[in-house]
């Protein structure tokens, strides 16, 4: 399924899903896909809409016990998905549409398809600048990093990130 813009905007004008619980969607896939950029922009964001840096810490440890639990089957929802490679199973996929409902369900599995496709960007711009530091990725392909990279941002994440 793709993720389309107009799903996208009635999603976020719903608003199902506070904008905590979207964050803490954000960092429990960012955890798992170890996106630099997306780790520092979503722990930003989340401080400021009063997350605390310790509540943050236990989710990038996988460690929900504080989160309220109305959001901890979402996050080990969004932890699973990230850890399976976009591909939670069948089970795992009808236990949150059971207990979220569609419509919430469909806004979680969306929100996670969009941090996915920002932590794989990510990544992948980090990957082709490894390669060109001499250290290219096992699985990588330098044409499909060179493309990303400069249609991406690559060289404005750059920029803003350095080391």
């Amino acid at each position: 399924m793709i993720l389309r813009r107009s799903m996208m905007r009635e999603m976020m004008r719903a608003k199902r899903i506070s904008d905590k619980f979207v964050e803490r969607i954000m960092l429990a896939t960012t955890a798992v896909n170890d996106c630099r950029y997306c780790t520092w922009g979503h722990t930003k964001m989340a401080l400021k809409i009063g997350i605390s840096q310790e509540e943050i810490n236990s989710i990038y440890k996988s460690d929900f016990d504080d989160i309220p639990e109305e959001e901890r089957l979402g996050l080990m929802f969004a932890q699973n998905f990230a850890e399976t490679e976009n591909k939670p199973s069948k089970e795992t996929i009808h236990s949150l549409f059971q207990y979220y409902g569609k419509n919430k369900g469909n806004d979680i599995l969306n929100y996670v398809r969009m941090i996915s496709m920002g932590n794989l960007a990510g990544n992948t711009v980090d990957a082709f600048e490894s390669r060109m530091n001499g250290i290219p990725s096992e699985n990588g392909s330098f044409l499909i990093e060179l493309l990303f990279y400069i249609f991406s941002g690559g060289p404005l994440l750059k920029k803003f990130f350095r080391d």
